[in-house]
This record gives structure tokens, sequence and C-alpha cells, in this order.
């Protein structure tokens, strides 16, 4: 288990499994800006329900795009990648060459302090105790986004 998921379930024991909302700030449009720089097709999409979890759709060429959840909270971010077929999305976990393409991406957000959680720690189950705080599923990835 890394630093990061070690870190994001102990936040999620220590608050009930409940969404926490983000400090207010302006961070989300430092990120979207800093983004616009290094993408030209970059759009930022506003917190869910909750008011926590933030995503920016990024056009990686005209065969893949990438979807950047963030975490501003927890300092924490996911990337999922995918391959695009006219109007099919397929998420490309593994992927290798999109993997290397969205490289510059993850380094600008780790040089801002941001943390990557990987989508394979993102589905670790985190607890029963989601479910019954109105959750559709308890992984770590419903945990950092569902509302998005």
């Amino acid at each position: 288990m890394t630093a990061v998921l070690a870190q994001l379930q102990a936040f999620a024991h220590e608050h009930d499994y409940l969404p926490q909302a983000d400090p207010p700030n302006a961070e989300s449009q430092f990120v979207l800006d800093m983004l616009e720089r290094l993408e030209s097709h970059v759009r930022a999409y506003p917190p869910g329900n909750d008011l926590y979890a933030h995503r920016f759709a990024i056009a990686l060429g005209n065969d893949a795009r990438a979807d950047l959840l963030i975490r501003f909270d927890l300092r924490i971010y996911v990337v999922l990648a995918y391959r695009v077929s006219d109007t099919l999305h397929q998420l490309a976990v593994g992927d290798t060459r999109l993997w290397e393409r969205s490289a510059r991406l993850r380094a600008v957000l780790n040089r801002h302090g941001l943390r990557e959680l990987a989508f394979e720690e993102a589905c670790t189950t985190l607890s029963e105790r989601m479910l019954a705080q109105g959750f559709i599923d308890n992984t770590v990835l419903a945990y950092f986004f569902e509302s998005a």
C-alpha cells in the first residue's frame, strides 16, 4: 500500500466515509490555467453536489482523452485515460502509449504538490460503511469522485 492510499484510507475512516468539502480557494482555476498552457483542449467541470471532486477532461489527440480527477483537500489526483473511436470511449488502464502521452500532465501536477493515486489503488475496497452512507460502491474510486 502506498502512502497516498494509506492517507486516503485514514482520512475516509476518520470522517466516517462522508465526503468533505474542499477548502474555499481558487486552486481549481489555477490548475485549469496550468493545464490549458500544457494541452490545447481542456474542459473543467465544477464539483458535484458534495463539492469535493473536480474533473478536468483533456483531449490527447484525436484518438485518446483523459479525465483528471482531483481532490484538492487531500492533494490527490487520478488520471483515467481513454481510447476514443467515434463515440466509443474505452478505458485504457495499462496502455503504455497513453501513459506516456499523459506524462507531461502528471509531471506538472506533481510539481504543483499533488500526488497521483494509481487506478489499481483506486479500485481498492474501503468499507461496507460507505454503502450505509449512500455510496453505490465501496471502493476508493467511489469515495474519490462518485459525485463528479
